[in-house]
């Protein structure tokens, strides 16, 4: 179609093509709609088998779409439909599902130390603390704050030690040649009778 042409205008000079046309591009979302949910349906499969509490943010998707212009991508991603498979499968095998209020400041609190460093633009992919001096990528920070936050809440977290103090639980760094103990970590050996 040339530009400033309407669909109409093309459909009354051509109207077998134009039909096709719109057949074909029908054909492709509803390809795309069931890739995505499909994807999404055995991730959220996966993530509820392997997982005993699951935690995840509630974040505002209209706002998303709004404020930052990525209404496209952020409505193909299926947030919304991630979320519901999530809720009714941790709930069938009766795992727990933490959800963060939208307010949780998870990216702008140091995972190591605790310390909330205020508010920073979406350019700012890592950071330095000014507590405890630990440089943090903002997303994988944001993620385990998550992941503290959920196991608290699920009450898988010991928070309070002997004394009764508050002491903030990290994460404790993998040896390079430790096992993995993740399904998707675990190798195949080979199977059968050992031989002399």
């Amino acid at each position: 179609m040339p530009p400033g042409a309407s669909l109409a205008t093309a459909f009354r000079r051509r109207p077998c093509a134009t039909f096709l046309a719109v057949a074909r591009v029908a054909k492709l979302g509803r390809k795309a709609a069931c890739q995505r949910k499909d994807h999404l349906d055995k991730l959220s499969r996966d993530l509820v088998n392997d997982n005993q509490v699951i935690g995840i943010e509630d974040l505002s998707v209209a706002a998303l779409s709004r404020c930052l212009r990525l209404s496209t991508s952020v409505y193909n991603a299926g947030w919304a439909m991630f979320r519901d498979m999530l809720t009714y499968k941790a709930t069938d095998a009766g795992r727990t599902l933490v959800v963060a209020d939208r307010f949780y400041p998870s990216s702008q609190t140091c995972s190591v130390c605790g310390r909330r460093d205020g508010n920073k633009p979406l350019s700012v992919r890592s950071w330095v603390c000014a507590g405890c001096h630990s440089t943090l990528d903002r997303d994988f920070n944001a993620a385990t704050n998550l992941m503290l936050f959920a196991s608290e809440a699920a009450g898988h977290a010991d928070s309070l030690n002997a004394c009764g103090g508050r002491v903030r639980l990290r994460l404790a760094g993998a040896v390079s040649h430790e096992a993995g103990t993740h399904r998707s970590c675990r190798g195949t050996g080979a199977v059968g009778i050992p031989t002399l």
